[in-house]
């Protein structure tokens, strides 16, 4: 999704001019020496937004008092719509004059979205929008929504995000599989507050303004952007060290955090018996103590008994399989309706990996309630592992009604539902009293749904172990292995206060 002015098309500078030729007219008329900055106000109060908004906010950052007015207002200086049309009219005598253009790479990154299939917006609170928007960009857009369209739907426009959500639901798209690309720090907060996946800056990466309004990363320009849209996580930054950070977690996490942990490779090492991955009495005394003051879950790729067993601390929310099975604390059970329906598929899928797997030394089948496991970590050679892949690729094809995903030295056989350790993560949260914020620490792929629900919700991630650059994980932070997972907890243990429930 692309904003338009100073996105896609050489525009904002002449919205500055207009703003400020209409502002520098209203000051002189009313005495005031004030004059409008073409950077500075343009950026803080009218960028983004729709055209009367801009100049309220404007008129706001002066303290002044102007009557509202009609939309059906002459051009003017008497009310915030005579003043907001006057500065469209001052736009589009610019625009007449001096034309609009496709800023550099745009219609080269439009057109290679379009070879690949990538749905494309245009998502811009200009009433102007689909009049200054170049044809040939036009035709490379599957969804234009301007200011003319957010008045006829009667929704806010940026920084709220139903503009965003609008042009989603047009697109038939999650807001999680979406790109919104903003110049303007409302367009930036809009991108965030929706909850969308990536939201790209376009502005100077070495000021923190697009960063502070949420953005994820910032560019010069789109001409910037890959062409191959499934590299632009290479954009993000390296997450950083969590305990040289911490400081920064506690201040994200506020006063309502709320503390979710993988298991195996998180609070333990990854051994080649899964069942001698046991923590100590000191690991069950720390959780156990951080449950008392934060809401806490366990989320695991074990089946739930399993890892109920495994950590030994009662009064945690535990989730198994991925979060396919949760247990809250007081006896509340939940099942996952859509995997309860293809526990038939499973038990068929089990006995055929089963009697695939005889022959394949070191490799073990392992049935959880919603999942079916095939470890390589003992495999007694690459063409063990090799097979072992082939076998469990060759029954996923099988059952369509069941989906393979992979790990550290394992493969899996799951519902094919829409559900994971990121949907396990918001459903938790949802049940939760108050607008807790997530930490959400883990050491895998299956983790790293949970990682990109947490950051599109603004929450924080925390990968465990070797992590290279930022296209590597949605995480923000990183620890070396258990051992640091161990001492972040520890140090957090003393940062929270007060009781907890979930």
């Amino acid at each position: 999704m692309f904003d338009l002015d100073g996105v896609l098309v050489d525009t904002a500078r002449l919205h500055a001019v207009a703003w400020q030729q209409t502002f520098d007219q209203f000051f002189a008329e009313r005495g005031i020496e004030d004059r409008f900055d073409p950077e500075a106000d343009y950026r803080r109060h009218v960028d983004g937004k729709p055209r009367y908004e801009g100049v309220a906010a404007l008129l706001r950052s002066r303290g002044i008092e102007v009557p509202e007015g009609d939309p059906a207002d002459l051009p003017g200086l008497g009310t915030r719509a005579a003043i907001g049309n006057l500065k469209n009219e001052v736009f589009n005598e610019l625009v007449d004059n001096e034309g609009v253009t496709p800023l550099p790479g745009v219609k080269r990154l439009l057109e290679a979205l379009g070879a690949r299939a990538v749905p494309t917006a245009l998502v811009s609170s200009s009433r102007n929008a689909r009049r200054v928007l170049p044809a040939d960009l036009a035709a490379l857009l599957d969804v234009q929504l301007d200011g003319v369209d957010l008045g006829e739907l009667g929704v806010p426009g940026k920084p709220d995000p139903a503009m965003f959500e609008e042009a989603a639901r047009r697109l038939s798209v999650p807001p999680p599989s979406i790109a919104v690309i903003e110049d303007a720090p409302a367009g930036v907060a809009a991108g965030r507050a929706g909850g969308f996946g990536l939201v790209v800056g376009i502005g100077d990466p070495g000021q923190r303004g697009l960063f502070d309004s949420g953005a994820d990363v910032v560019v010069p320009g789109v001409g910037d952007l890959p062409l191959d849209i499934g590299v632009w996580p290479s954009l993000l930054p390296p997450p950083a060290s969590a305990l040289e950070s911490v400081t920064e977690i506690v201040s994200r996490l506020g006063a309502e955090p709320a503390l979710f942990l993988d298991y195996d490779g998180t609070l333990t090492g990854i051994v080649a018996d899964p069942a001698q991955a046991r923590i100590d009495d000191g690991a069950r005394e720390l959780l156990r103590r951080l449950a008392a003051r934060v809401p806490l879950a366990i989320v695991s790729g074990r089946g739930l008994n399993d890892v109920r067993e495994m950590v030994g601390v009662d009064g945690l929310t535990y989730g198994g399989s991925h979060g396919f099975e949760i247990d809250r604390p007081g006896g509340q059970h939940f099942e996952h309706e859509g995997a309860v329906a293809v526990l038939s598929d499973l038990d068929a899928a089990q006995r055929e990996l089963e009697a695939g797997a005889v022959g394949l030394a070191g490799v073990k089948v392992e049935r959880k309630r919603f999942a079916i496991a095939v470890h390589t970590r003992s495999a007694t050679g690459d063409d063990v592992r090799q097979k072992a892949g082939e076998l469990t690729t060759q029954v996923a094809a099988q059952h369509p009604t069941l989906t393979e995903t992979g790990g550290k030295e394992i493969r899996e056989l799951r519902p094919n539902v829409d559900w994971d350790k990121g949907a396990a993560l918001g459903y938790l949260l949802e049940l939760m009293p108050g607008s807790p914020t997530p930490l959400y620490v883990g050491d895998d792929m299956t983790d790293e749904d949970a990682f990109l629900r947490a950051r599109i919700i603004g929450g924080i991630g925390i990968r465990v172990g070797e992590v290279g650059s930022g296209a590597d994980t949605w995480a923000d932070y990183f620890l070396d292995g258990p051992e640091q997972t161990i001492a972040l907890l520890e140090i957090l243990l003393d940062a929270f206060e007060g009781p907890a429930s979930i």
